[in-house]
């Protein structure tokens, strides 16, 4: 992975302890080399693997290599040396590690509130002074350096010697001795224990690697030439060509020939206007579950894109697929951050248009033209009409940096048994498409939680929206680890701006359609007995929608939403059955809404009532206009009580105390935040817990 914009590479920020235990492991290997050869196997992995390495040592180990030693001693030397090396690297990450997460701090921390310079009249003190941010920007590099370069070294030096001992295990193979007459020589499993691992290519992988890029120009052109990779090895051989992976990993679009991979589109059905639907899925799990566990690994690895985002798959092996999206999702926005930030700033590029039109435009207009921008750019301006510049674009790619870095590296909030492939200790994001606006999902909570919910967010969230959202609602599951699941979902585009597009629904309806199969894929591979669904804002209409094509949940919560769906004036109204008719199952739904006094959103919830005033004089709204009903006052919903501040805070530049009502035009956000009796009603409604929830 690459580094980040303060060139801390995401390793350098963990603790030692894993990368110095590698070193005591080869220390020992080394020491008893002709009784543990299983030890000696898998202490080479995880040492070179610890670190993201694969590829990069077998680059190393086509050095020349002395012969003034026997190559087994020369291996068992090399093997020592290797593992002090690792030993004081990880003495270096304990010493470098704290201070460079705290130059991260500082400097998320300066991106949140830069410096500020004096404007004209009411922009007085608002304006970011690039000048200072900058030099505060380069002192926060400088300091980060003096810890990378140290770190930097320290890793030079183990590369260089887990180099040395791939070279020293080619050297036990002499031009002209056969291979089978040298095993029985040498210490068992020895014999090229590098490749054998899969640390590095064999010879055949090697050429066939050689052979991809220089010759196949399509997805299906790299599947057929590794065709010939047993299963077992293709994983290993991917991570060491990340170049060949991202062929796979950008592929949505699924040809060719291969019998396994049309059982499976087969089984998934054809696809409606808004993706899968839901008649499919439960064949997709029965296909799924017909495979072979290779089958299964290899359209995990060979068709990504696939078995990540399709519902009926079971969801530890829809996070497999989705980690391969992840590491080139991130290979690539890392790029895009690289070029944005190489570029002009917004500041930088709006003076240098007023600079432009300096000699013809009078001094007003000059002084005009800068606020307009300001507001344009910053706070309501976005929220109204949500603009793309420079800055914007910036702050956006480093988010989804972080989010990919974080669901790369980072340990779930709650831990949960290793499944093959699976170690409890990763993310389990259950869909991933990082094509515009994005689609995401992860999954937090042990899998055989009783109570599952599926939080949905609202206007103007995309891929870089939902690491707030993911880090906010995953401390409910950190919180009941014992029965309860959070899953964040993005499902796909939601509206920008609450002027530009969100009375549209055509957002929140596709995404109701979509919510509607991927439920039914939760309810056919998971153990959750009550599932619920909350939505926030414009979610708060994906969820009203997705009742409204029923879905099946136990119950549904709406915070702050914009509506029911449209023509849901009573929750009569809704399907008694399932989305499959009346050949589905029954539904019993309870129905949830919340909204703090002062929210704007009121003004979208009207929209029902305003349609039906205007059909009685023969008019209407647009079909595409308007997203339902005020939930808070449907008949069949039980409007809850967002109340008070429950402890001292505060939240986007304001101060709370104890018993402050949750109220005004920030309400709509403060409903969502922890320390609120809000927030201990949409934790009651998941967990099914009715006596901490709080009616009207």
């Amino acid at each position: 992975m690459g580094a980040d914009h303060l060139g801390i590479w995401s390793w350098m920020v963990h603790d030692g302890d894993e990368v110095r235990a590698a070193g005591t492991r080869l220390h020992d290997t080394a020491s008893v080399l002709g009784q543990q050869e299983d030890q000696l196997r898998s202490t080479l992995g995880s040492a070179s693997t610890a670190l993201g390495w694969e590829g990069q040592i077998v680059d190393r180990a086509d050095q020349p290599a002395s012969t003034a030693q026997t190559q087994m001693a020369r291996f068992a030397e090399d093997l020592q040396a290797a593992g002090t090396a690792l030993r004081d690297l990880g003495s270096a990450m304990d010493a470098n590690a704290p201070q460079l997460r705290q130059v991260r701090a500082d400097w998320d921390a300066l991106q949140s509130d830069p410096p500020k310079r004096q404007g004209l009249g009411p922009l007085d003190g608002l304006l970011v002074d690039r000048a200072a941010l900058h030099e505060a920007e380069a002192a926060l590099r400088s300091r980060a350096e003096l810890h990378t370069d140290n770190l930097s070294t320290a890793d030079g030096a183990c590369r260089d010697l887990l180099a040395s001992a791939v070279e020293s295990v080619r050297g036990l193979v002499p031009l002209g001795t056969s291979p089978d007459f040298l095993r029985s020589l040498i210490p068992s499993e020895a014999y090229g224990v590098f490749a054998e691992h899969g640390i590095a290519d064999t010879d055949e992988e090697r050429v066939l690697a050689e052979r991809i890029l220089a010759q196949c120009h399509t997805p299906e052109a790299v599947r057929e030439m590794l065709a010939g990779v047993p299963v077992e090895r293709l994983a290993e051989f991917l991570g060491r060509h990340p170049e060949i992976a991202a062929a796979l990993a950008n592929d949505w679009d699924y040809r060719g020939e291969d019998p396994v991979l049309g059982g499976l589109l087969q089984a998934r059905g054809d696809l409606g206007p808004n993706g899968q639907l839901p008649d499919g899925v439960e064949g997709v799990a029965a296909y799924w579950a017909s495979l072979s566990e290779l089958e299964q690994e290899r359209l995990r690895l060979l068709y990504p894109t696939l078995v990540g985002n399709t519902d009926g798959i079971p969801l530890p092996d829809r996070a497999m697929a989705n980690r391969w999206l992840l590491m080139d999702a991130l290979r690539q926005e890392l790029a895009v951050e690289a070029m944005l930030a190489a570029a002009p700033t917004t500041q930088e590029e709006e003076e240098r248009r007023r600079d432009e039109d300096a000699w013809y435009v009078p001094g007003f207009w000059r002084d005009l033209t800068e606020r307009w921008d300001q507001f344009h750019r910053d706070g309501i301006g976005q929220m109204i009409n949500r603009t793309e510049h420079p800055d914007l674009l910036l702050d956006e790619s480093r988010t989804r940096i972080a989010l990919y870095e974080q669901m790369l590296h980072d340990e779930p909030v709650v831990l949960r048994e290793d499944l093959p492939g699976l170690p409890g200790d990763q993310r389990m994001v259950i869909l991933f498409d990082p094509r515009g606006d994005g689609r995401f999902a992860e999954y937090s909570g042990k899998l055989d939680a009783q109570n599952l919910s599926v939080i949905v967010p609202g206007t103007g969230n995309d891929m870089a929206g939902m690491k707030d959202y993911n880090e906010r609602f995953a401390g409910i599951a950190a919180d009941h680890p014992d029965d309860t699941a959070v899953i964040t979902w993005l499902g796909g585009d939601m509206p920008n701006a609450i002027g530009a597009d969100a009375p549209d629904n055509t957002y929140t309806s596709d995404n109701g359609h979509r919510l509607v199969t991927f439920v039914e894929g939760l309810r056919t591979v998971g153990d959750a007995q009550w599932l619920s669904l909350v939505g926030h804002s414009a979610g708060g209409a994906v969820v009203g929608f997705a009742d409204k094509y029923g879905v099946e949940a136990d119950a549904v919560l709406h915070v702050a939403s914009a509506g029911t769906g449209t023509g849901m004036s009573d929750a009569a109204l809704y399907p008694t059955h399932t989305w499959a008719g009346a050949d589905g199952p029954e539904r019993d739904v309870r129905r949830y809404s919340q909204t703090a006094p002062g929210d704007p959103i009121i003004l979208a919830q009207r929209a029902g009532e305003i349609d039906d005033a205007l059909d009685r004089v023969g008019l209407g709204l647009p079909e595409d206009i308007g997203h339902g009903y005020n939930p808070d006052t449907t008949p069949g919903f039980t409007p809850l009580d967002t109340g008070v501040w429950l402890e001292d805070g505060g939240a986007r530049g304001n101060t709370f105390r104890a018993g402050d009502l949750v109220e005004g035009l920030e309400s709509h956000d403060y409903v969502i935040r922890p320390g609120t009796t809000s927030w201990q009603n949409i934790i009651g409604v998941i967990r099914a817990d009715w006596d901490s929830v709080v009616e009207k």
